[in-house]
């Protein structure tokens, strides 16, 4: 994976976590609003180091687990 192909991944998003049950394989309910901060690519999968806007902590999770922030700006409570 070369630089341009890691910008494409940085930024703000939307992560939803995985679910605890059976059923989806992610729990759409909760959204949590995060920053990108490192990308990687391991074993044909991309991964990106993510940090919670508000609260603190960061984790690596899946590129597929993240939403585009700029197609649910009309989700977010006024």
């Amino acid at each position: 994976m070369n630089f341009k192909d890691m910008q494409k991944y940085m930024g703000l998003y939307f992560w939803c976590p995985p679910a605890n049950g059976a059923g989806d394989a992610f729990n759409e309910d909760i959204k949590v609003k995060v920053e990108v901060e490192d990308v990687r690519s391991q074993f044909g999968r991309v991964d990106c180091l993510i940090r919670p806007i508000e609260g603190r902590g960061q984790r690596w999770v899946g590129a597929s687990t993240l939403t585009n922030l700029s197609e649910h700006m009309n989700e977010l409570p006024a």
